[in-house]
């Protein structure tokens, strides 16, 4: 009978530790100066992570060097505790589709998110200045990214090797792009410029391998020259009723400033109808994709 009461305690006592190492399990850590640094993760712990705000009683703040490298995550959600992304944190992380980045992000670091070939898109955060070197390169299934007005700067090969990659809005506050930014982007064909020409790498390869791109920018912007490293530019004017669009060319639409309009479609430019494609907004400008192949667009 001791026996028996000795192996129930036991079960017990296992039982109740592998229910009370959740966050242990999971992650390796280390501590410095009251912050929570995510150093590994056990994948055996599931394929779509959540990362805790805070563990032992810390926040985590930082996701460190290689702390995701090749894993089989599929998807991560990162708290708004976190402020830095690591170099290599992500990196070969081959079946990553979903990785949303939160507004308290200021630091990425280089090859954050490289070789994660099926990640689909990026949101950039509004808190983050500087897109590291090759934070993105040969993600190819990457064929959105939105950049928020907070970048200044795109380092070297941020987007180089993206083959699914389309279209980019760069917004006015960037004044830097680094080298072969967007090196081997053989799908990008509108680079779509918010403000004057910014200051392109050390020699003209920002866009090579990119055979389609043209840079797009806006009256009343400074800079701009018949071409733009190495790729043609175009003014982006505003539009006549019945824009034709296509095939596998972007339809580029830019409203007259500080009016509100709706964007309107339609494939009969005789009788119509007209069908709104967005609401009554104040919008910079607006690029329409896989459009019928006779399809007009007007701005009503």
């Amino acid at each position: 009978m001791k026996i028996v009461r000795s192996i129930s305690v036991v079960l017990c006592l296992l039982a109740l530790l592998g229910t009370a190492l959740p966050t242990e399990a999971q992650f390796t850590f280390t501590t410095n100066n009251g912050a929570i640094t995510i150093t590994g993760y056990n994948s055996a712990a599931g394929l779509n992570v959540v990362i805790p705000p805070a563990t032992n009683g810390y926040p985590v703040t930082s996701l460190g060097f290689e702390a995701f490298y090749n894993g089989n995550l599929v998807s991560v959600i990162i708290p708004n505790s976190v402020t830095s992304i690591g170099n290599n944190a992500f990196n070969y992380c081959h079946n990553l589709t979903n990785a949303p980045l939160p507004n308290s992000i200021t630091n990425l670091g280089r090859y954050a998110f490289s070789q994660c070939p099926s990640l689909t898109s990026v949101t950039l955060p509004n808190s983050l200045a500087t897109i590291g070197y090759g934070a993105f390169e040969t993600c190819a299934s990457l064929a959105t990214v939105t950049l928020p007005n907070s970048v200044t700067t795109i380092s070297d090969d941020a987007f180089a090797y993206c083959p699914g990659l389309t279209s980019v809005t760069i917004p006015s506050s960037v004044t830097n792009l680094g080298h072969i930014v967007f090196y081997g982007c053989s799908s990008l064909a509108s680079i779509i410029f918010q403000g004057n020409a910014p200051t392109p790498g050390n020699d003209t390869t920002v866009f090579t391998g990119a055979p389609k791109a043209v840079a797009y920018y806006l009256p009343g912007t400074t800079g701009w020259l018949p071409t733009f490293d190495g790729i043609p530019t175009q003014l982006l004017s505003p539009p006549t009723l019945g824009l034709l669009s296509y095939s596998n060319r972007p339809v580029l639409i830019y409203p007259i400033s500080g009016t509100n309009f709706t964007l309107q479609m339609t494939t009969n430019l005789a009788n119509g109808p007209w069908i709104p494609v967005t609401n009554a907004t104040p919008f910079i400008g607006v690029q329409v994709t896989n459009a019928p192949a006779a399809a007009f667009f007007r701005l009503h």
